[in-house]
């Protein structure tokens, strides 16, 4: 969305349809061309924290992870179980006492 105000910028700039003034033109263009590609950066910057692999360890209390940035550079770190909140599938915590289960029986 940020980004499709780029070329409206250089268009209501160049072009100038509402017939603005040069000061409200020229901060309009300023502005979106400094902050729209914002969340294109950010989105690359936070792919080096994304997951590719986890692996549980030691028994199921330590977990490593390895993450990969764009250029295939790979990390690896450590977590103990602890840091988790671990979820089922349908988003309630393992801690939690499930009530009137059925076991799947042959």
């Amino acid at each position: 969305m940020y980004d499709a105000m780029i070329p409206l910028s250089w268009y209501v700039f160049f072009i100038n349809p509402l017939f603005w003034s040069w000061q409200v033109t020229t901060c309009i263009f300023y502005f979106f061309n400094c902050v729209a590609w914002l969340p294109h950066v950010l989105y690359w910057k936070h792919l080096e924290r994304k997951i590719h692999k986890i692996f549980l360890l030691r028994g199921g209390k330590y977990v490593r992870l390895y993450t990969q940035n764009p250029l295939g550079d790979r990390f690896y770190s450590w977590a103990h179980i602890c840091e988790f909140n671990l979820l089922t599938e349908d988003y309630e915590d393992f801690a939690d006492p499930v009530e009137e289960e059925s076991f799947l029986t042959k």
